[in-house]
């Protein structure tokens, strides 16, 4: 086993032959070195106490493997200390150049320090999808989720953006089939519905499919109900799930409650929908109202707006030159099959998410790959990859 003195004569030798091959004519040309013949750097504290390396730190070239083996050491022995830790404890010796950059190379590549502040993978935003920039009738398409604490079920207009509350009273199947029969008699037929995979949804889509298989037995209605159903069909489309937290309760009654759903409805109804102009003398801001009933579902006392002959035109117009300027960077870091990925969980802290590998990418339209299937302890389950951070592992180091 090497004693401590021998350890350091080794250190000083590495950091010599480090020297001499990038600071060869700097060395020749200061004579000013320690006793070992070592390059340091100089400043203003020789009269003071500290330790003779705090205040003369031995140089470092930046970028070279000894530097990152001594950052990463440092790095490991103060519990996997942040950049600003590490650099301070690295300084108490050594003085590596552009020394934060090079400690913040490192860090990033520490699976551990990396676990406890994750960065979710992000991609270039997709094309609108059909059924957003298409003219439709409110509710034709639509997606549809749970909200809480109260149980609520939200449905939401793809194309005019706007709202449909309807209360239910459990998470069960039949309870939201009740709801879905209770928004398409006040709103119109569904033509398309979107949802994540939760239990009840599948439950649902599952009821309808048996439903439909029963009635094709019958030879005799066979015709009729093709035609039904390629007349008033409902499309059913499942996204990754996020799986929120839902439950609480609050004592109010019904009615009540049914008034306070109305009231919000109202509201989110009204919010504009295109950019609001700075000019009292441009148009009102158009909202998911004027669709529904030609009118601002909470107008103000004193003004009763009628709609323009040239709403329709503004729809087209506005929100097709509306600029959107989110999510228009991507991740450096390449997703394939097989890159180790931890899995996002907004119930826990990043230490406790899951760990798993890319098993299969699911590109869209354009090509790019938006929605991933991840391979963990558990099984095989599918995610946005808003939802994933990718570990920095280097796979061909392996």
């Amino acid at each position: 086993m090497l004693t401590s003195s021998e350890l350091q004569h080794a250190e000083t030798c590495i950091i010599k032959i480090v020297q001499a091959e990038l600071f060869s004519s700097e060395i020749n040309d200061i004579k000013s070195k320690d006793k070992g013949g070592i390059l340091r750097v100089g400043g203003r504290l020789q009269n003071s106490t500290l330790n003779f390396n705090i205040k003369h730190q031995i140089l470092l070239p930046k970028g070279h493997v000894v530097t990152k083996l001594i950052i990463r050491g440092t790095h490991i022995e103060e519990m996997h200390a942040g950049v600003q830790n590490t650099l301070a404890a690295v300084r108490q010796k050594y003085w590596p150049i552009a020394g934060r950059n090079v400690v913040r190379q490192i860090i990033h590549q520490c699976v551990k320090y990396y676990r406890t502040k994750p960065t979710p993978f992000v991609e270039l935003m997709g094309n609108l999808p059909s059924d957003r920039v298409t003219p439709a009738r409110p509710f034709i398409h639509c997606g549809l989720d749970y909200l809480g604490p109260l149980q609520v079920k939200q449905f939401r207009g793809r194309a005019t953006k706007a709202i449909h509350l309807e209360l239910v009273y459990d998470y069960t199947t039949e309870s939201f089939l009740n709801a879905l029969k209770r928004m398409m008699a006040r709103r119109g037929k569904v033509k398309r519905l979107m949802s994540d995979n939760g239990s009840n949804f599948v439950g649902a889509n599952r009821a309808l499919q048996s439903i439909l298989k029963s009635l094709f037995i019958s030879k005799e209605f066979e015709s009729d109900i093709m035609s039904y159903l390629t007349d008033q069909g409902i499309e059913w489309t499942f996204i990754p799930p996020s799986s929120p937290y839902m439950g609480g309760s609050l004592l109010i009654t019904a009615e009540e409650m049914h008034t306070l759903l109305t009231l919000i409805e109202s509201c989110l109804n009204s919010r504009p929908i295109t950019p609001m102009s700075s000019d009292p003398n441009d148009l009102e801001p158009l909202t998911a109202g004027h669709f529904l009933i030609e009118l601002r579902l909470r107008p103000r006392l004193n003004q009763i707006f009628k709609i323009s002959p040239t709403t329709g035109f503004r729809v087209g117009s506005e929100l097709k030159n509306y600029q959107r300027n989110k999510w228009q960077r991507r991740s450096q870091t390449p997703l394939d099959v097989g890159t180790m990925v931890i899995i996002r969980d907004d119930n826990l802290p990043p230490l406790l998410w899951k760990m798993g590998r890319v098993a299969a990418l699911h590109p869209g339209s354009d090509g790019i790959v938006r929605v991933i299937s991840v391979k963990t302890a558990s099984g095989i389950t599918k995610r946005g990859i808003n939802r994933v951070c990718v570990l920095p592992i280097d796979e061909s180091a392996q």
